[in-house]
């Protein structure tokens, strides 16, 4: 009867499994397509031709930050001396290295999570298995233990690279006071 019973429990795993790689696929490719990235209620969008375009979904005041780190607001150019360009670089570059690292620790958690389904149909093809051979349920716990502590270990991993990306946020976030004291157009969109 116990074996019955984990027979079914697997058997809805199995189920969440396939419903979790199938979303993780769909997902997948609409966020590959997509260039726009959502932050709080700001979006940034990264164009074609390498211009970083900020915009809140409320209110107004389009920033741009083209790839020779020229700024626009609502389309006007803004002059820059030295020293505001090179804030006006470096929010650039940050801005789309955090964005480039986010994109990579979403891509390598959905496939933890792929992962962790494919655990789920281990589980009930070792439960099929420990039914109709030699290899018992003793066995079946043994490997699925060893399978979830290397998945464990990679989420952990992780956790320390979604740390990190934490800390470039919180560094992008004081350039942009920086930017917000240093240059006056961007104090008068007040959103930024």
């Amino acid at each position: 009867m116990k074996k019955i019973i984990m027979l079914v429990v697997m058997s809805l795993l199995v189920c969440a499994s396939a419903q979790a790689e199938d979303r993780y696929h769909s997902r997948r490719w609409d966020y590959n397509d997509n260039n726009r990235h959502q932050v709080n209620d700001i979006s940034y969008d990264i164009s074609n031709d390498g211009t970083l375009s900020i915009t809140p979904d409320r209110g107004r005041g389009e920033i741009e930050i083209t790839a020779d780190y020229d700024l626009y607001i609502d389309h006007k150019r803004i002059e820059l001396d030295r020293a505001q360009r090179k804030l006006v670089r470096n929010y650039y570059r940050q801005s789309l290295d955090l964005i480039e690292q986010a994109e990579k620790v979403g891509l390598q958690g959905a496939k933890i999570g792929v992962q962790g389904a494919a655990l789920g149909v281990q589980a009930t093809s070792g439960v099929l298995r420990a039914l109709f051979t030699d290899y018992d349920t003793d066995d079946l716990e043994r490997d699925l233990e060893y399978q979830a502590d290397l998945l464990e270990e990679k989420a952990g991993k992780l956790e320390d690279k979604a740390d990190g990306i934490g800390e470039l946020a919180g560094e992008l976030e004081k350039l942009a006071e920086k930017m917000n004291d240093e240059i006056p157009a961007i104090r008068r969109v007040r959103w930024f």
